[in-house]
């Protein structure tokens, strides 16, 4: 489903990447989704989220320079400590109010519904938080 259904659909959005990792190419910033599976579903069920992250590249480094254990660029599926950038699970962007969301799915069934709502949930609210973050 993210191979074929989901990520052909970020990239007309304009990001790049694959597997569980994409990015949009903004100027001096890191702007990243990744997609988190969970490792507590039962084994014919994937179930998973994701995680947004929008952070100056300028900020980070300077970050990096005080904390000489972050990697030269952050990992949207990682959790960084409060404060230090810009991150947040997509359930915390979608109305109607925030809260965790994960999607589930069960071996064999159908999954154009799950990739019809993730796709739109990064068009609709994903893409414009970032882009609030992003813009000066």
């Amino acid at each position: 489903m993210l191979k074929d259904q989901i990520a052909p659909a970020l990239r007309e959005m304009g990001f790049r990447g694959s597997g569980q990792t994409y990015s949009l190419d903004v100027p001096d910033h890191w702007a990243m989704i990744g997609f988190q599976r969970s490792y507590w579903a039962a084994p014919d069920v994937i179930s998973f989220t994701i995680n947004v992250l929008a952070f100056s590249k300028a900020d980070w480094d300077q970050r990096r320079e005080q904390r000489s254990h972050l990697p030269e660029q952050p990992n949207p599926n990682r959790y960084y400590a409060p404060n230090v950038l810009w991150q947040h699970r997509i359930g915390h962007l979608l109305p109607p109010k925030p809260r965790d969301v994960w999607w589930q799915l069960k071996d064999g069934e159908p999954t154009e519904v799950v990739a019809r709502e993730v796709i739109a949930g990064v068009r609709d609210h994903v893409l414009p938080a970032i882009r609030q973050q992003t813009t000066p």
